[in-house]
């Protein structure tokens, strides 16, 4: 039925088609090609498995009846109507507020420059369910910010999205990661004005940027967290979508 397979994915048809053959038993049919779609849907409703295993299981039991089609032993296939489940998404971790707060003061016990974000990174993965390899997920994928055109929070939210976190939880990571991002360049830059010396008339304009910065910036993730707690992102990808094929367009007829 499906050749170039590993020995493992022939055992779980052969497990599927074994309890399908004891169900068609017990419901009083000869054959399997007796089944309807209702039988079908009894059966896959009888497994206490993840949504995830019960998809690969209804894909194992269609692909069998569309190789009873081809070989012409039914004239159409009783699975054609089955529908896996939706797939699971991750759920916040069942931690009490007394158990987060002893984490917390564990972290806080401790010394480095990272106490403060480290305490800010355990209490939302224990809040949000975010797991470490979700984690590290998200972080290879802000690699990805590198190349032009493609937007570091844009890329770790949507990472954040395809593994399962809310649109709130992942924008929250996104903006804890750039941390370290925005903290290292700060310290490369003031390095560089430290070497070089910063001229006595732009003391002002140079301070008064960076609180300006600070205040917009803060304001601004802000305003966009609480936009997430009610709002999609559908505008972001829209805006996103059209100003690329805007881009992309100009680049072609420049050329």
């Amino acid at each position: 039925m499906e050749r170039k397979k590993a020995a493992s994915t022939f055992r779980q048809y052969k497990l599927v088609l074994k309890k399908l053959k004891t169900f068609c038993t017990e419901m009083g049919f000869h054959s399997l090609t007796q089944l309807t779609l209702v039988e079908l849907e009894k059966f896959t409703r009888a497994w206490k498995v993840s949504p995830r295993t019960e998809g690969k299981r209804i894909e194992r039991v269609k692909r069998f009846f569309n190789y009873c089609v081809e070989r012409k032993f039914i004239a159409e296939s009783p699975a054609k109507g089955l529908t896996a489940p939706p797939p699971e998404k991750v759920k916040a971790i069942p931690f009490t507020e007394e158990q987060v707060g002893k984490i917390e003061k564990a972290c806080a016990a401790s010394d480095g420059p990272n106490r403060n974000r480290l305490i800010i990174l355990l209490d939302l993965m224990l809040s949000t369910g975010l797991r470490i390899s979700d984690a590290v997920t998200i972080g290879l994928s802000q690699a990805l910010a590198v190349m032009p055109g493609v937007s570091r929070s844009g890329i770790t939210i949507s990472t954040g999205l395809f593994r399962g976190l809310d649109r709130f939880a992942a924008a929250r990571f996104s903006f804890l990661l750039s941390t370290p991002i925005i903290a290292g360049a700060a310290a490369v830059n003031f390095y560089k004005m430290y070497k070089t010396g910063l001229p006595s008339d732009q003391m002002t304009a140079f301070a008064v940027g960076i609180a300006v910065s600070a205040i917009t910036g803060a304001l601004t993730i802000r305003y966009f967290m609480d936009f997430l707690r009610t709002r999609s992102l559908a505008f972001f990808v829209s805006y996103r979508v059209i100003f690329g094929i805007i881009v992309v367009a100009l680049a072609i007829f420049r050329s």
